[in-house]
């Protein structure tokens, strides 16, 4: 049986010698590729091999820049792939983007029906969460833990009830004045809908994919 020879840190060499002072390769010793970096690997070597075919310097340098998008592009589902929860975190900071981006719609709902009492205050309260969540995702990318998914979870349920509160306080105002909602106010009402459904959606995939070995001395 071949004797191993351990070096400091106890990594064991690739290499090692067996009783009859033959060299043999330790298979145990060396990692395997994952196979996504092969994929990669391979996918680079025929792009290489196909520029050195185009002569034309415009055609080859748009071949370039197309393999470039398609190897980010390839490079963006392969980390999805290693870490999911990452679906879940981008559909939690979506909704801030969202929101924030399009705020313009919501004010202008609530300069027009200023009889609406409630909405300004539900506004502020979804920018705000919408914010912090956005900076929760990384947190969550990162960590994978219980702390910052349940930070994440607090914030969709504060903003799944001002959003709602904020479109019923609307409608209710709408009906009392006997009017009819602009297109503003329509737009509003979808995108505080949907980031209220992506907020959801996202912290529910995040539960899922969450890193139950996960150790409170992380902090």
């Amino acid at each position: 049986m071949a004797k191993k020879e351990v070096v400091e840190e106890e990594i064991v060499e690739e290499v090692v010698k067996s009783e009859n002072g033959e060299t043999a390769i330790n298979f145990d010793a060396i990692e395997e590729v994952p196979a996504s970096e092969n994929q990669k690997m391979i996918f680079a070597d025929r792009v290489e091999a196909k520029k050195k075919t185009i002569k034309n310097p415009f055609v080859r340098g748009c071949y370039s820049f197309v393999m470039f998008i398609a190897v980010a592009f390839l490079d963006f589902i392969a980390s999805f792939k290693r870490n999911p929860i990452k679906i879940g975190a981008w559909l939690i900071a979506i909704p801030g983007v969202f929101i924030g981006f399009l705020m313009n719609f919501e004010l202008d709902t609530v300069y027009t029906f200023t009889e609406a009492n409630k909405a300004p205050l539900c506004m502020f309260i979804l920018v705000l969460c919408g914010m912090i969540n956005i900076f929760e995702a990384f947190s969550i990318t990162k960590n994978r833990d219980f702390a910052s998914i349940l930070i994440a979870t607090v914030l969709a349920l504060v903003i799944t009830v001002s959003g709602v509160i904020y479109i019923l306080d609307i409608n209710k105002t709408v009906n009392d004045l006997d009017e009819t909602l602009t297109s503003n106010a329509v737009k509003s009402f979808i995108t505080i809908g949907g980031s209220i459904l992506l907020s959801i959606v996202g912290v529910v995939i995040a539960w899922i994919f969450r890193d139950k070995n996960y150790k409170k001395d992380k902090f």
